[in-house]
Formats: C-alpha cells, structure tokens, sequence
C-alpha cells in the first residue's frame, strides 16, 4: 500500500488499460471520519472507470487477469525519499488470494497500527 508523504504527498487517479485489477484504499488522514479505514474496486480495462485517490490515502493493487496495464497520474513527481508505504496485509482487506507475489520492498513495509500518519483531514475539505 503506497503513498508519499509531506511535501511530496500526492493526488493520484488511477485507471486499468487492459485486464482486471483489484484496487484498495486505505484512509490514512489523522481526524478524518474514516481514518484507518478501507475501500476496494475492481477495475477492468474495458469499463473505463478511474479511481480518483486524494492525498492522505495509501494505495495498493492487485492483478486479477494473466496480465494487466495500469496508468497513474500523479500530481507531483515521483520522490523515493517521500515514497513510502504501509504493509498490505494490515488494513484488514480480503485481498482475493491468501499469497500474492508481493516485492520485498513491500513485505517490510510496517503494519498501519504501528504507522504515524502525518496527513491530517481538515473538516470542510473537499477530499
């Protein structure tokens, strides 16, 4: 489950070229009515739906079909020193397989229990 943190943090919309994904977020906005909370979509190459994800919000997905193309816009540059992430399994989704190929880099991610969010929902905002 990814994101960048403050000053690089981000808005991203993503969107399924070709084949099926299985999309989840995971609201890391300290305040917010849905923080530590998650959400998941299936996303499909020939729907043409985008999934709209606001800064503050981790991001995580996972193949379904034999093969897929995903696109992200992002609204910063991408910065490995903001780039971070929160383990995948943490978050309590039902991901649709028990043992994804997940990279090392993603395994040593810390559980979001033990994560110290510095996105802060504003009330009123309109993300």
């Amino acid at each position: 489950m990814h994101f960048q943190v403050p000053p690089q943090e981000h808005v991203k919309l993503v969107y399924c070229i070709e084949g099926v994904i299985f999309d989840a977020v995971v609201d890391l906005r300290r305040n917010s009515p849905t923080c530590g909370k998650f959400n998941t979509f299936t996303l499909k190459g020939d729907d043409a739906k985008l999934l709209y994800i606001p800064p503050g919000i981790a991001h995580g997905f996972l193949v379904q079909s034999e093969s897929a193309i995903v696109l992200y816009k992002v609204s910063s540059v991408y910065s490995p020193v903001h780039d971070i992430g929160i383990h995948w399994n943490s978050a309590g989704i039902s991901w649709p397989t028990p043992n994804p190929i997940v990279s090392a880099r993603d395994e040593a991610f810390p559980a979001l229990s033990c994560f110290e969010s510095p996105f802060v929902y504003n009330v009123g905002s309109s993300i």
